[in-house]
């Protein structure tokens, strides 16, 4: 179990962070494929965003919202709203998903 713990604990500092929690956990797994049937979801307004990505950095998750990339990994935090609103952008905001755009 430590030998584990060990090349985990240098797969997350040298290959790639959250490499565990994003591709190997089975609980990781089941949340993503549930965030894709979510009612709210975080969508990005492209005519109000102008990339700045002020929300990209706030992303617990390493996710791009300035770019509209927002899988399954996203947990609606709202945090990245909060950083965009908080510049007077709007570009981000919380919409009820109707199934016929991805978010």
């Amino acid at each position: 179990g430590l030998i584990f713990l060990i090349l985990l604990w240098l797969s997350e500092m040298i290959v790639s962070p959250h490499l565990f929690c994003r591709r190997l956990c089975p609980g990781g797994a089941l949340f993503s494929i549930i965030g894709h049937l979510r009612f709210w979801r975080v969508k990005r307004s492209v005519a109000k965003c102008d990339s700045c990505g002020v929300c990209n950095p706030v992303c617990p998750y390493d996710l791009s919202p300035a770019t509209g990339n927002l899988p399954g990994e996203c947990d609606n935090c709202g945090l990245c709203i909060d950083a965009c609103t908080g510049n007077n952008r709007d570009a981000l905001s919380y919409v009820f998903n109707t199934g016929k755009d991805k978010a």
